[in-house]
């Protein structure tokens, strides 16, 4: 809607893009605007009408992209006051209060801007005691089936205790000196070892020391009364080392075979 006080005003014919953009000297220009200024004149040209019909019956047909939500940082400028909760009730902000970590944990990391950047850099922190343990248990999972701490989506105060929590502290700090410092990205894997998943009698499948294994292979199985399960070398690589003899009886966890996976400097 729009007011004006001309006696006989009259509504511009050209769209308000085209007219903007005849206001700019042609030089000056985008293509854009050019292309709208065409695409309007063409179709005042009555000889068009077929080519112009044919157009917009193309473009009916030309799919509608999705309007997407994309989240972004406040200006610091435009930062939202946030407040203590009476009783975690909306309608009853409390005292003021600013960005910062439980101070049980370690503090943010030196220089760290108190925004998510900092927060994942406090999240990827040396210092941070959950993160590896985190790590290290899902790949642990992903051996076993099950990781050291049942509960692999939860670390806190409902979540399962450690079965093995020395293991999982030795772990994470093994974790911690290969990938607590920044490095080129590594997508290859870095699992040297191969571990029973059951208890029994191990019985071997591949070759000796030198040998190639492809990846998803198996190296033998482990034979109880009941049942056998096949032990998998998921990425393939060279075995390095032979870490029992074909027949030893082995236990959950036990090593078996010591691999170079390849693609992977020694």
């Amino acid at each position: 809607m729009s007011l004006t006080s001309t006696q006989a005003p009259k509504a511009d014919p050209l769209p308000r893009r085209v007219r903007e953009s005849l206001t700019l000297p042609p030089e000056q220009g985008t293509p854009e605007q050019q292309a709208a200024i065409f695409s309007y004149w063409r179709t005042t040209v009555p000889e068009w009408k077929a080519v112009n019909d044919e157009i917009d019956k193309l473009w009916a047909q030309h799919p509608e992209g999705e309007t997407v939500l994309n989240l972004a940082q406040r200006r610091p400028e435009d930062t939202r006051q946030t407040h203590l909760l009476e009783r975690g009730n909306w309608q009853k902000p409390g005292k003021p209060i600013s960005p910062g970590v439980p101070a049980f944990l370690h503090p943010m990391p030196a220089g760290a801007p108190m925004n998510r950047l900092g927060l994942a850099r406090w999240l990827v922190d040396r210092k941070a005691p959950t993160t590896a343990r985190v790590a290290v248990n899902r790949v642990w999972q992903a051996i076993f089936g099950i990781g050291l701490v049942e509960t692999a989506d939860d670390f806190g105060t409902r979540a399962s205790a450690p079965t093995h929590p020395e293991l999982l502290d030795y772990l994470a700090r093994e974790f911690v000196d290969k990938h607590g410092t920044r490095s080129a990205l590594d997508v290859n894997p870095t699992w040297r070892l191969l571990v029973s998943p059951s208890k029994g009698t191990f019985v071997r499948g591949a070759g000796g020391e030198g040998a190639s294994l492809e990846p998803d292979s198996t190296i033998g199985v482990v034979r109880s009364t009941r049942d056998e399960t096949a032990v998998f070398a998921p990425h393939g690589g060279t075995i390095v080392e032979w870490l029992v003899e074909d027949g030893d009886l082995v236990s959950p966890g036990q090593p078996l075979v010591r691999l170079h996976p390849e693609g992977v400097s020694a």
